[in-house]
């Protein structure tokens, strides 16, 4: 096995109608640990192929659209104004109250523009959902260009993305701050599968990578507690190689990695969101957080 130390990565180029399929091309490798092609928007074709659309929740695009509405005159139309009025209304009245900062002030994460254009091929079946994405980020391209963007106002309205290496246990913990949990602003998650990724492989050097612990700094805790931790972890490692050795795939017997396997993920979300998150997670403003999960909270907050 390899033990491997904590890290948290902060993204800078996720945010833009340039970045769009860059942005969204790397959440999805992450998500499979894999780097099959670098053609990424030929992968976000697949993606939406797929049904697979988390990936684009971290592509995020500002609209402060102010010249927009001059044409449009009514709320939340704008996107059928950018499709250049290929869209019906009704498929641009939605989802939008989640990131509207006011009546001409948006951000616009990547799965509603996938999400809408989707639908719109749906009743436009000789227009590809592809097509239409590369339209509205031309257009959108257009709009920006005559738009003065102003100081973002407020925290809640400021998106961050950062790529976090720990345990298989601490991405638990942080993917609970779902919007389904809290009903705040939602934190988009895209996280390595041990449903797909097969540790034996060479990229992996063939075997389980496993984040090193909090308590691996105090001495009391690390001499009591490492023999049984380790002897724990190479029975699970050679459980799990053997049996996939044996044929077995890697969506069954992934139930015997440990909680402490090393993960990685990319999570992107508001920095109002963060705080809250560095509240619970770092600060323990509910409870006592787990020694883990506060190495990566005080990463994240060392990077805001």
């Amino acid at each position: 096995m390899k033990i491997v130390k904590p890290k948290v990565e902060e993204i800078k180029d996720f945010e833009g109608v340039n970045n769009f399929y860059h942005a969204v091309a790397r959440a999805a490798r992450i998500c499979y640990a894999s780097d099959k092609t670098d053609n990424d928007k030929e992968l976000c074709e697949r993606l939406i192929k797929s049904g697979h659309y988390s990936p684009f929740e971290h592509a995020i695009i500002y609209l402060w659209n102010n010249e927009v509405m001059k044409y449009t005159g009514e709320k939340y139309i704008w996107l059928q104004y950018i499709y250049g009025g290929c869209l019906d209304s009704k498929y641009t009245v939605r989802r939008y109250y989640e990131y509207g900062i006011n009546d001409t002030q948006f951000a616009i994460n990547g799965r509603i523009i996938v999400e809408l254009a989707e639908e719109f091929h749906q009743h436009n079946p000789d227009t590809p959902t592809i097509v239409i994405i590369d339209g509205f980020l031309e257009q959108a391209k257009k709009v920006v260009k005559h738009i003065t963007l102003p100081e973002i106002p407020l925290p809640k309205h400021v998106f961050k993305s950062f790529i976090v290496d720990t345990s298989i246990g601490c991405t638990r913990e942080l993917n609970r701050h779902d919007k389904d949990f809290y009903y705040t602003d939602p934190l988009d998650i895209c996280e390595q599968s041990t449903r797909y990724c097969n540790f034996s492989k060479d990229k992996f050097g063939g075997e389980i990578s496993i984040n090193e612990p909090y308590w691996f700094d105090n001495e009391e805790y690390y001499n009591k507690t490492f023999p049984y931790w380790d002897y724990s972890i190479q029975v699970a490692e050679k459980q799990y190689l053997d049996a996939l050795k044996a044929g077995v795939p890697t969506d069954i017997i992934r139930g015997i990695l440990p909680l402490d396997t090393h993960t990685r993920a990319v999570y992107t979300t508001t920095i109002e969101e963060w705080q809250h998150i560095i509240d619970l997670r770092l600060k323990g403003t509910t409870g006592k957080p787990h020694g883990d999960i506060m190495i990566i909270a005080d990463k994240i907050n060392e990077l805001l």
